[in-house]
């Protein structure tokens, strides 16, 4: 519950207060972007799991012949089961008279703030399952493959801060954007990739680290930095990159090195690529079928405010939300990239 501490306060006459107020500010991170349709409430308040059906299907074969035959090859599907746990996120304050007056005379609505920093500890705990997990089958991070990144070839660099720039534009954003896509079978399809780092590898990669000058002129050398790079190769087959920061990325992966998740959050609807009669992808025409390679699900749009009176004039306020962790259901169309800073 809450502790609310607000001291009288001492003030010259005549004065002015402004009545603005200088804010806390904290990072707005993208982690939402990971994943297809953003964080979706298509589950219902009390559920405990998820499940999401999956099928696969083996074409063994198609006789082809100037007659006819008795004995024809078929397919044959293998159907699955998914499943991922809802988890009750609570948290709560009580406050009085007193507690609203206080707020008051130092210039802001107690409940306002309440509604506020509660909604802003309900994303940051999200944001954390989504990428973390509570358990080591949970979490982004805990279900897709983790790759530390090689040093360069042209000076054996090992850190982002020191890695050759035209290298990591090319082998490390693009070539890995590109092996996703490829996993895929999704190349040259119009789509968009993401990646999501810490505001310091972000800055690297579009502010700082521009393409080297060569004996001779490679593409972008001397004026595009590494990220531009990186964007302007991948839309060379149809790929849009965008970047997020998220600062829980610092020093998360192992031996504290930084992690750049990059991945490709959803796939083109089939019907937007190519709707011919004949397509060797015709399976993938089957409904219902999920856009999403990534899940994030919760039981409403923002946390329920539940106000309950308490003895003494008081009130207590209760939030909650039920989500999931972060679900990796194509976890082929993510990776996450390791190395120090």
């Amino acid at each position: 519950m809450a502790s609310h501490n607000f001291p009288a306060l001492k003030i010259v006459q005549p004065s002015t207060i402004l009545p603005e107020m200088v804010l806390q500010q904290s990072q707005r991170s993208g982690w939402k972007n990971l994943f297809g349709g953003g964080i979706q409430s298509r589950i219902k308040e009390g559920d405990k799991v998820v499940y999401m059906r999956g099928l696969t299907m083996t074409n063994n074969g198609v006789v082809a012949t100037q007659g006819s035959t008795m004995q024809l090859p078929s397919v044959t599907f293998t159907p699955r089961l998914a499943q991922t746990r809802v988890l009750l996120l609570q948290s709560g304050a009580n406050y009085d008279h007193h507690d609203l007056a206080g707020a008051s005379n130092h210039g802001f609505a107690l409940p306002a703030a309440l509604d506020l920093a509660h909604e802003q500890g309900m994303a940051h705990q999200k944001r954390n399952m989504d990428l973390f997990g509570l358990r080591s089958d949970e979490g982004l991070l805990n279900q897709v493959t983790h790759i530390s990144v090689a040093a360069d070839q042209t000076t054996g660099a090992t850190t982002w801060s020191a890695y050759n720039a035209g290298e990591l534009a090319v082998d490390v954003l693009a070539g890995t954007i590109n092996d996703l896509a490829i996993a895929t079978y999704t190349l040259g399809v119009p789509n968009k990739a993401v990646i999501l780092a810490p505001q310091r590898i972000i800055s690297l990669l579009m502010s700082r680290k521009v393409v080297q000058l060569f004996s001779f002129q490679m593409v972008g050398g001397g004026t595009a930095t590494s990220g531009e790079m990186a964007q302007k190769l991948c839309a060379n087959v149809n790929l849009e990159v965008e970047m997020y920061p998220d600062e829980t990325l610092k020093n998360a992966g192992s031996g504290s090195k930084d992690v750049v998740i990059v991945s490709i959050p959803e796939l083109t609807p089939y019907q937007q690529v190519e709707p011919d009669a004949l397509d060797t992808n015709s399976f993938g025409e089957l409904q219902p079928n999920t856009k999403s390679n990534n899940l994030s699900l919760v039981d409403r749009a923002k946390p329920t405010r539940i106000v309950s009176p308490l003895p003494r004039g008081a009130t207590d306020v209760l939030y909650e939300l039920g989500a999931t962790c972060g679900w990796a259901i194509r976890p082929e169309t993510t990776v996450a990239l390791e190395m120090i800073y």
